[in-house]
């Protein structure tokens, strides 16, 4: 009698242990994803491009951006900016959808000279702020 209630106990054991690891999978694979990517180009007519990607299921809200220019001060400690390019006052909410792309274009007077004089080492930065996060985001974008 007692194996009958040893082997209910392992096999309630496993089945709880392989629940819980399909949940912690679930989880991981539903995380949010999001890339960086970059096509900058020396023409002010045809412009720079900031091309943010989801690569997860879920979309996302960005309800603000910038592109700041970051010098890194002593040991990389404090950071100190150097330049900004924000939105228009009129900017509003978009919405990246699952697995797809959209584009920041920086054209005609938004564009930016990203050449290794122009930097003055400094780093090119987006910082993004997600609805329903707390922070934004700083992702390097070049240099």
């Amino acid at each position: 009698m007692s194996t009958d209630y040893n082997l209910l106990a392992v096999w309630g054991a496993v089945l709880s242990t392989t629940l819980a690891a399909v949940k912690i999978w679930e989880l991981w694979r539903g995380r949010r994803r999001i890339v960086f990517c970059y096509n900058f180009v020396g023409l002010a007519e045809v412009g720079n491009d900031i091309i943010i990607r989801t690569l997860s299921g879920t979309p996302i809200i960005i309800s603000y951006w910038e592109l700041v220019w970051l010098k890194k001060k002593w040991l990389g400690l404090k950071k100190q900016q150097t330049r900004q390019i924000s939105p228009d006052s009129d900017f509003s909410d978009f919405q990246v959808a699952p697995h797809s792309s959209q584009k920041l274009s920086f054209a005609d007077e938004n564009h930016f000279d990203w050449s290794v004089s122009s930097l003055a080492g400094a780093a090119i930065y987006l910082r993004i702020q997600i609805a329903g996060e707390r922070r934004p985001r700083l992702a390097k974008i070049y240099g």
